[in-house]
């Protein structure tokens, strides 16, 4: 009985845009295209052990159709998608769909998502007021 209610928990978190199984400490996170970009993609969140007594959160992403020679800056905004809220964290840009790993630190998974914080991914440094992909953490 609580393996199935673990899979429908599962399962709705997952149509819900993420997935957050706590006592794993990993959340996915849907990234979805803004404004006509196309560039749907996700960002994987996982704890890492604390270093003393200040936790640390990996995050990683993968985004697609990004444009060729692209480099896409992204953050962690307090908030949810088109709120504008501001910078918490900034996180490695995506370039050729991928953004490598950042390690950020002073938050655990849970943290970032009872904050209601989200991901941005901007256009370019040049355009940083242009967004084209988001995901509620």
């Amino acid at each position: 009985m609580r393996r199935m209610l673990l899979s429908v928990a599962i399962a709705v978190a997952f149509l819900l845009g993420s997935v957050a199984p706590a006592s794993a400490g990993m959340l996915v996170v849907k990234l979805n295209a803004v404004g006509g970009s196309g560039q749907n993609g996700r960002a994987i969140l996982r704890d890492l052990p604390p270093i003393g007594a200040v936790p640390r959160v990996s995050v990683s992403m993968t985004v697609g159709n990004e444009p060729p020679a692209a480099v896409e800056p992204s953050h962690i905004h307090r908030g949810v998608c088109g709120s504008n809220g501001p910078i918490l964290r900034p996180l490695h840009s995506v370039i050729n769909g991928q953004s490598g790993t950042t390690i950020v630190a002073g938050f655990t998974v849970g943290q970032l998502h009872a904050m209601h914080t989200y991901i941005n991914i901007h256009k370019s440094l040049a355009a940083l007021g242009i967004i084209v992909s988001c995901g509620n953490i």
